[in-house]
């Protein structure tokens, strides 16, 4: 292999590590603090939350929106699911921790 292929071959593996890392990172965030109204594995709580899992919504956002919605949190007139009575609240750790999150939530979350 010369010398470029094995760049690229490098970076792409990387690319995929960070990718993985980012993944799991977001499970560990989703657990910690997703999961309280969502549920184990985005189920969803009856009354509470909806699922993630299998979610049109999920699946049909880009992670960008996604993630400046975690940021944001939803309440009043701008929830999705007005029928549940909580809002969601704002997720302050930051740009990065967000779209780790949504990475997993777009990715293994659905599997």
């Amino acid at each position: 292999m010369n010398r470029f292929a094995s760049i690229i071959v490098g970076v792409a593996g990387v690319a995929l590590a960070g990718s993985a890392w980012a993944a799991s990172k977001g499970e560990g965030i989703f657990n910690e603090i997703c999961a309280a109204c969502h549920g184990e594995k985005g189920v969803g709580i009856p009354g509470l939350a909806p699922p993630l899992k299998g979610s049109a919504f999920v699946n049909s956002t880009d992670a960008a929106a996604l993630a400046a919605f975690i940021q944001k949190g939803r309440a009043g007139k701008e929830k999705k699911f007005p029928n549940f009575p909580a809002d969601m609240p704002p997720y302050a750790g930051g740009q990065d921790k967000a779209a780790a999150v949504v990475e997993y939530v777009k990715g293994d979350l659905q599997k």
